[in-house]
């Protein structure tokens, strides 16, 4: 008999080992329900996350025949099949528990919470500002890394038959100024799951941002939904993650000549994925590392005509694990451009901020547990990358998942 057991490198604590095994004894399906059992968007995020870091760089079959098993194209594989042939519906009970928890947010966070709270016997209200299901997945993640309609296939195969008495779906509705926390709460849900977006990227100059400037995810929202726009000649993208490099690879299959994408640290540093990294540099993007942005150059109409930066060397390690930058003295120089896209993280839109009574916050996100996902605020929950700051759709989808767990156990008394 096989052993089984879970993979220590995947956030969603797939059986790898387990669902391999069932798919060499000729079981799809058994396969599919063991990948399933961990992560409930398989396909999803066999297509976006970093496989080569997370799944394959953890492969036996690397020290064994010098590469691994193509863990992500097998889960496609199974995930589409699965959608194929309906076995990807979720499992509900015939019986309700009679509670009913409210989810704010439809992107992998909230529609793992779902699904497991749905399996659990609950009734799920799930909220979201846009007018489908799926967050940044069909907002802002290009189509070329993510098919938009196999996201709706899977997500829809997923509450394929779910009665509306067990799942509502309140879209085009978000927590905002006319709809704050307080009067979520004063509907009656027996517990709260915050899972939305940050929805507002950090910048390092002075508010409001000059005409040309736009933050990376307005940016990547607006390219998807206009197919024909073209940007200008020279565009400059601020960050080193993997949003930047998204922005810059678009940016330049969009018509643009030159696309510098500017990052204080080293190549090795980047946050970006290192496949997400290689993409720029074949896609023709500049790299020009080691230079910190400081400011904004502009025309007499205050429309950007290029960033000011200074160059740096790297010095110890700091608080993140990396090597500190270090600016050199005299050595501000200017890159021309007609437009800017800041990618330099995410943090709160202050809108957000402002209506989560009783909810702690810091450094721009939801405070949370740690192992429960409990908020300062009694019965409510956070998960994804209002806790995170933002991370893999495969993290988002396990922080989803065991915020659900959390709440099952706290509404139940199990643990």
């Amino acid at each position: 008999m096989r052993r089984r057991h879970v993979c220590s490198r995947l956030p969603a604590g797939v059986d790898v080992p387990g669902f391999l095994g069932a798919l060499a004894d000729g079981d799809e399906r058994r396969a599919y329900e063991i990948l399933r059992k961990g992560n409930v968007l398989p396909e999803i995020c066999g297509a976006v996350c970093p496989v080569e870091v997370q799944c394959e760089a953890a492969c036996i079959q690397n020290y064994m025949e010098g590469r691994p098993i193509r863990i992500a194209e097998i889960q496609r594989h199974l995930s589409r099949l699965a959608v194929k042939e309906g076995w990807a519906a979720l499992d509900v009970p015939a019986e309700s528990t009679g509670r009913t928890i409210a989810i704010v947010g439809a992107g992998p966070a909230g529609i793992a919470a779902a699904a497991a709270l749905l399996e659990k016997g609950h009734r799920v209200v799930v909220f979201d500002r846009s007018s489908s299901p799926g967050g940044k997945l069909l907002s802002a993640i290009p189509s070329s890394r993510v098919d938009p309609q196999r996201v709706a296939a899977e997500i829809q195969a997923i509450f394929q038959g779910v009665g509306a008495d067990r799942l509502e779906w309140r879209l085009s509705k978000a927590l905002g100024a006319k709809f704050t926390l307080d009067d979520l709460m004063a509907e009656g849900y027996d517990a709260v799951l915050l899972a939305f977006g940050l929805g507002n990227s950090a910048s390092f100059g002075s508010a409001p941002r000059p005409e040309g400037v736009i933050e990376a995810g307005a940016f990547l929202e607006h390219m998807k939904r206009n197919i024909d726009h073209v940007c200008p000649n020279r565009v400059a993208v601020l960050g080193g993650g993997n949003t930047a490099v998204d922005s810059a690879v678009c940016a330049k299959q969009r018509g643009a000549r030159d696309v510098y994408l500017l990052y204080r640290r080293s190549y090795g540093q980047m946050p970006a994925w290192p496949g997400e990294r290689d993409e720029a540099v074949h896609s023709g993007v500049h790299l020009m590392l080691l230079c910190q942005p400081v400011g904004y150059e502009t025309d007499a109409v205050g429309k950007v005509t290029g960033v000011r930066l200074v160059r740096t060397e790297l010095g110890d390690l700091d608080e993140s694990g990396r090597r500190s930058c270090v600016r050199m003295p005299d050595s501000e120089f200017v890159v021309a451009a007609d437009m800017v896209i800041e990618a330099m993280g995410e943090t709160m839109d202050p809108v957000l901020a402002n209506v989560l009574a009783g909810v702690e916050l810091a450094g721009g996100v939801v405070q949370a547990d740690a192992a429960t996902f409990a908020t300062t605020r009694e019965g409510v929950y956070a998960a994804g990358d209002a806790v995170n700051g933002g991370t893999t759709v495969v993290q988002a989808v396990a922080e989803g998942r065991r915020a659900a767990h959390s709440i099952d156990g706290k509404l139940t008394g199990e643990k």
